[in-house]
C-alpha cells in the first residue's frame, strides 16, 4: 500500500481537474507541500491515509504530518489556530451537512471554534492533534458525522 494516500490524492484532484479544466498552478503546488509534510515528518502511507479517512493521529509521525498539513492550509500559524482559515476551508465543502439543532457545519463553525479556541500545547505535533480532536468533539457533539476534520 506505499504511497497510495498520496498517489490517491494526486488521482482525485487530477481527475477532478481534468474534467473541469487543467490542473491549477494552487493544486500543484498543495500536492507538493503534503508531500514534503509526508518526508518531513517520516509519516508512513497509512498514516497519510488515515488523516485522508479523517482518523485522529496517535503517532509522533502522523501528528507532526498533521501539524505539517494544518500548517500549510493555514489553519496553524505561529503556533496558533486561526479559525477564520478553517472556516474559509469548510466553507468550499458543498455537502450541506446538517447537525441536530438544523444548522449546516459552515453556520456552526464559530461555535464549535469557539469551543477549541483555548487548546494549548508547546509541542506543535501535539498542539494539531489536540486541537483536531477538540474540534472533532465539538461536531460530535451537535451530531455532525463521526470526525468532520
Amino acid at each position: 500500500m506505499k504511497h497510495f494516500s498520496v498517489t490517491f490524492i494526486v488521482i482525485l484532484v487530477v481527475v477532478v481537474n481534468t474534467v473541469s479544466s487543467q490542473m491549477t498552478p494552487e493544486h500543484a503546488k498543495f500536492i507538493g507541500e503534503v508531500n514534503k509534510c509526508k518526508t518531513e515528518s517520516g509519516a508512513t502511507d497509512e498514516e497519510v491515509e488515515d488523516l485522508y479517512n479523517r482518523i485522529i493521529p496517535t503517532t509522533k509521525s502522523a501528528k507532526c504530518f498533521n501539524a505539517c498539513v494544518m500548517e500549510k492550509t493555514q489553519i496553524l500559524q505561529g503556533g496558533k489556530f486561526v479559525p477564520d482559515n478553517l472556516n474559509k476551508i469548510v466553507e468550499m465543502d458543498k455537502t450541506n451537512l446538517k447537525g441536530k439543532d438544523g444548522k449546516t457545519l459552515v453556520e456552526a463553525m464559530n461555535d464549535i471554534n469557539a469551543e477549541c479556541k483555548d487548546i494549548v500545547d508547546s509541542d506543535k505535533c501535539e498542539f494539531a492533534a489536540k486541537l483536531r480532536s477538540c474540534l472533532n468533539a465539538a461536531a460530535r457533539k451537535r451530531e455532525y458525522c463521526p470526525n468532520v476534520f
